[in-house]
């Protein structure tokens, strides 16, 4: 059988690429934009308190006003995006979306964090969700994994590596981040 689109099998593999990737970008477009903008204003508190936020609502997040926000911020998908009143993220962080990222209320994030929901397979991507409890201290340049859980109050030291679960209350740090120290109440000794 003699191939008779003007195309051809490349052109068609072309196009169906090419249809793949406005899709993707229809998708996130949204995202794109006011995200963009809340970028291009200045590191002031007054639009780090309400304008940035205002902007992130725009874009599909739940934010809880007010809280602070300083940019850059790199964020894939706003729509997975939970902020909670008086939390803090610093400048350089990056906040994947695609499935629930959740920042509890008064949660402190450093600088230049990760928060990486999504495992590449070979099968496809596979999200999961990542969580930061209230009054959670994100020390700057961590990586939040797939499934990371960071309890309520807990500590993760600059640079640390999330897998699995940080309990409340607990230090964690290192990669992958471990205990430092356990919650008073968890019967740990210190290390």
């Amino acid at each position: 059988m003699t191939d008779t689109s003007p195309l051809g099998p490349r052109g068609r593999s072309a196009l169906r690429l090419l249809g793949s990737a406005l899709a993707e970008d229809a998708g996130v477009l949204r995202t794109r934009v006011f995200v963009g903008l809340a970028n291009l204003l200045p590191d002031l508190d007054v639009f780090s308190l309400f304008v940035r936020p205002l902007l992130l609502r725009l874009a599909g997040a739940r934010v809880g006003f007010p809280a602070r926000i300083r940019p850059p911020l790199f964020v894939h998908s706003a729509s997975g995006v939970e902020i909670g009143r008086w939390a803090f993220i610093n400048q350089g962080c990056r906040l994947e979306g695609r499935k629930r990222i959740s920042i509890g209320e008064s949660a402190l994030i450093g600088p230049f964090c990760l928060f990486e929901n999504v495992n590449h397979r070979p099968e496809g991507p596979e999200g999961l969700p990542i969580t930061v409890g209230r009054g959670a201290w994100i020390g700057a340049g961590c990586i939040l994994l797939p499934g990371a859980v960071v309890g309520d109050g807990a500590t993760v030291g600059a640079g640390s590596v999330v897998r699995g679960e940080v309990p409340a209350g607990e230090t964690w740090a290192g990669v992958p981040a471990r205990p430092l120290r356990r919650a008073p109440d968890s019967g740990g000794a210190e290390r």
